[in-house]
């Protein structure tokens, strides 16, 4: 039995999710109930990398809950965060902000090389549709041959180049997403309950 971690780029499946209105329905998503399903033995960890959004105070508060709902699993998260970079618009020369996630590529690909050096896992995969961990595979299997590494990919992503480096790869299937999804309510060891957001409720009932 393969000691295995799993390391969830969170707006990577976010946006597998918010980008198609069908799959609305599963944003109030199990995370942990997901990955032990297809991995049912030798999953000992999962961490899970995310940031909020500080401009929409809705969004915060609704990732907020999420964030609890995933943590009483036993779920680690760990936080990226949003920088403003200056854009210039190609076509009006217009310069403009944009807001752009940092900190969650370098935080993933260091968490999975410091527990590779700390004998954490035989075994470990991603959870993302983004092949941009190529570099962090590579340096992972050179320092450490014989460890094995994977990916799991979000509904509609492909990750063509680190899936070719993985040992083993798995698509996420609507059938099992169904199936692992949280209550509406979610009642914590002590005592206290999650709501799943109303907006969520509104389109998982759809």
């Amino acid at each position: 039995m393969a000691r295995t971690t799993a390391l969830v780029d969170g707006f990577n499946l976010y946006h597998s999710l918010a980008e198609n209105p069908d799959y609305h329905k599963y944003k109030w998503l199990d995370i942990q109930k997901l990955l032990t399903t297809y991995f049912p033995v030798g999953l000992e960890k999962i961490y899970y990398f995310t940031s909020l959004t500080p401009w929409d105070l809705d969004k915060v508060a609704r990732h907020r809950v999420y964030i609890k709902a995933l943590e009483s699993t036993g779920i680690e998260v760990v936080y990226g965060k949003f920088k403003d970079r200056d854009r210039k618009c190609p076509h009006c020369k217009v310069n403009y902000k944009a807001r752009e996630e940092k900190q969650t590529d370098v935080s993933i690909a260091l968490t999975l090389f410091r527990l590779a050096y700390e004998k954490k896992y035989e075994k470990a995969f991603l959870v993302t549709g983004d092949s941009d961990q190529l570099p962090s595979y590579r340096e992972v299997r050179k320092c450490f041959p014989g460890l094995q590494l994977g990916v799991v990919l979000p509904l509609g992503r492909e990750a063509a180049e680190l899936k070719m480096e993985s040992d083993f790869y798995i698509r996420i299937r609507e059938r099992i997403l169904a199936k692992c999804i949280f209550p509406p309510k979610i009642t914590l060891t002590d005592g206290s309950t999650l709501d799943c957001p109303t907006t969520w409720l509104a389109t998982h009932a759809r």
